[in-house]
């Protein structure tokens, strides 16, 4: 086996049939580079194949260079060929001369279904071979405060059995039956908004995380995205009386079709406009194929305090745990001198 640095072209080729998240492909790369990030690409090689890769990226701080994989590396999963991505990593990290690496793996640690039940053993073994690896295990978390666009916990839909409008309707409970039929005698409208109409989602999901307290991007963050992602990505806008009154993000990752963002007008609540965009974004996963539509990130918490779980049960699904986030510090001594510093100025 043999760890080394891939071209980006490499990447996208190996990104295209083996990559499930969105922060694992060469458009990514692309928007992290312009906001300021270096992407630096690896993978390992068995017999001159590429069977695992990696989208990492480096980033100058205090002291060094900070290192992060988020949902990778990516390639069916072999545990040889990915304890070999680890160690080899490790030493990449000291040979950098990198501070910090931090790695949130795309690995599941425990199935739940729709209501929070288990549904299989929990991946111990896995977090247990990464710790005899020589990472740093920083555990799981529940709550927005610690995800945003990697989401450790998601909900999730398969529609993999599912092929006319009909059939996704009766997937759904009855509020959202009862939901998705309000708007549409209501005259809500959902539109694929333009390059132009941008400042709309924007606006939407930006009020939308200030009430609820989760963090939101800039316009030009969206607009990247849009020039980024191209055909596979897609900003849906709900209207009232060409009034907007719901926004979403959606992208397209291989079998995929993920609701990355959203927000709406809480006084327009009562029309159904959130119940119709969602019914409308699967409905154009359907129409592109997907056999799942990732309704993305909740808390957690399945003790009835999450409003953003809520909304999504009506539709149906399963929710998935991912292991959490591991670190490896290859110059610890310099790295806990430098904490230290840091408390005793008073800054994090």
């Amino acid at each position: 086996m043999e760890f080394l640095e891939i071209s980006q072209e490499q990447f996208t080729a190996f990104a295209a049939e083996k990559t499930e998240s969105f922060l694992q492909t060469p458009q990514m790369a692309e928007m992290l580079e312009k906001r300021g990030y270096k992407p630096i690409f690896l993978a390992v090689k068995v017999n001159d194949q590429i069977k695992m890769a990696a989208l990492m990226t480096s980033v100058s701080v205090s002291g060094g260079a900070k290192l992060e994989i988020n949902f990778g590396p990516i390639g069916n999963f072999d545990q040889m060929v990915y304890n070999c991505f680890i160690q080899e990593l490790k030493k990449y990290a000291k040979n950098q001369q990198a501070l910090e690496v931090k790695i949130r793996p795309a690995v599941d640690y425990m199935v739940y279904d729709s209501k929070g039940q288990e549904l299989q053993e929990a991946n111990e073994s896995f977090i247990s071979e990464m710790k005899k690896l020589g990472l740093t295990y920083n555990g799981r978390h529940v709550g927005y405060e610690e995800q945003d666009a990697v989401a450790e916990w998601q909900y999730i839909k398969d529609l993999s059995e599912i092929h006319s409008e009909e059939e996704l309707l009766k997937s759904y409970n009855s509020n959202a039956k009862r939901n998705v039929k309000k708007a549409i005698k209501n005259e809500v409208t959902v539109k694929v908004a333009t390059y132009e109409e941008l400042f709309e989602v924007e606006r939407l999901i930006g009020n939308t995380g200030e009430k609820r307290h989760f963090a939101t991007k800039d316009l030009a963050y969206y607009q990247e995205l849009y020039k980024a992602f191209g055909n596979k990505i897609e900003f849906l806008i709900t209207y009232k009386d060409e009034v907007a009154i719901a926004a979403g993000v959606f992208i397209e990752v291989n079998q995929e079709f993920l609701y990355l963002y959203g927000g709406s007008d809480g006084a327009y609540g009562k029309l159904g406009g959130p119940f119709l965009m969602q019914h409308t974004a699967m409905l154009h996963a359907i129409e592109r194929q997907m056999k799942t539509y990732n309704f993305y990130g909740i808390s957690g918490n399945f003790d009835g305090s999450d409003g953003v779980l809520k909304f999504k049960q009506n539709f149906g699904g399963y929710i998935t745990q991912k292991v959490g986030e591991f670190s490896y510090y290859p110059q610890p001594v310099k790295y806990k001198l430098i904490q230290g510093m840091k408390k005793i100025l008073g800054r994090v």
